[in-house]
């Protein structure tokens, strides 16, 4: 949600964002220690100027606030709302890398100095009509499946049995902790396994709803993309009487985790510890019960923005 929000201000607001858009690239430059100055030359955008010493010290952040502070005073222009929610959208999917150490921006951004005027950024957007579908109920809306055109990837799986049988492969691939197990109290910073949900492996059906300027979401608003270059789309309908939970926002995607838990620290902690810093235990859905009791799961836009990439708590 943060990311998005600056990337509204720093978009919409003219040269009070750009202002602030230019002191928050000599922050993050500066925590980069130099590592953006070779982006920025490599992308033919120009050595951005040295910062000042204040910034070394902490001091820029202070000021990138009092920048963004009078960037939202400005506020976007009603008229471009919509391309401005959709760029701030693409933005803030393309970069969400819970595999990684955190960029320098998003480390700024969680600035606690910071989240006041972000926040209030955030909720303004939220109230636009122009992304109302962000936070719609699933049923009666239309759905299609984004399959990338990938070399070697098999077919989605679009049956309850072959689903059923998905899930228990997943159960296998995904084991819970044992029982009194000891926790590594000092996490390793290495990749391993960080997704939350099955739709990686074993590919379970993932559906998404349509931008109404643009179409599918899932052709837009995709993480970390570098391709592919082409995918299907195929229409997809949800029963009317289908049972499905709709997550709206962290607390959600925490209850529904609390209603059906399994402790995956020794799987995760190693990417999430990396990623949020957080230490202690981490649980995830366990999606072979979950399937016990709703026939699908929605993650609204709201509640992805709201939750993805960070750990929540209840």
């Amino acid at each position: 949600m943060r990311r998005m929000a600056y990337e509204v201000l720093v978009g919409g607001s003219g040269p009070a964002g750009e202002r602030a858009h230019r002191a928050m690239w000599d922050v993050t430059t500066a925590l980069d220690g130099g590592v953006g100055v070779l982006v920025a030359v490599a992308s033919g955008a120009g050595e951005p100027s040295p910062p000042p010493d204040g910034l070394r010290q902490g001091d820029g952040v202070a000021m990138v606030g009092e920048l963004l502070v009078a960037a939202a005073a400005v506020g976007p222009a009603p008229e471009g709302r919509a391309d401005l929610a959709h760029q701030a959208l693409v933005q803030a999917v393309e970069e969400c890398m819970p595999w990684q150490l955190p960029w320098a921006l998003e480390r700024v951004l969680g600035d606690p100095r910071l989240s006041r005027v972000l926040g209030e950024v955030a909720a303004g957007v939220l109230g636009w009509p122009e992304v109302a579908w962000w936070s719609a109920p699933i049923i009666g809306r239309a759905q299609v499946e984004v399959e990338p055109v990938l070399a070697g990837a098999g077919p989605w799986l679009r049956t309850a049995d072959e689903g059923r049988d998905a899930l228990a492969r997943w159960s296998t691939a995904t084991p819970a902790d044992p029982v009194g197990a000891p926790r590594d109290p000092e996490p390793r910073r290495q990749s391993g396994s960080w997704w939350s949900a099955p739709i990686v492996f074993p590919r379970l059906p993932s559906t998404v709803g349509l931008d109404p300027v643009r179409g599918p979401a899932g052709l837009w608003y995709v993480e970390d993309s570098l391709g592919p270059e082409r995918s299907e789309v195929h229409e997809a309908r949800v029963l009317p009487g289908a049972r499905v939970l709709e997550l709206g926002s962290a607390a959600d995607w925490a209850s529904l985790v609390a209603a059906h838990p399994r402790v995956v620290t020794a799987t995760r902690q190693d990417d999430w510890f990396a990623s949020t810093g957080r230490r202690g235990p981490w649980v995830i859905s366990d999606w072979q019960a979950v399937a016990d009791h709703w026939d699908g799961v929605h993650l609204q836009v709201r509640g992805y923005l709201d939750a993805a990439g960070r750990g929540a708590e209840r």
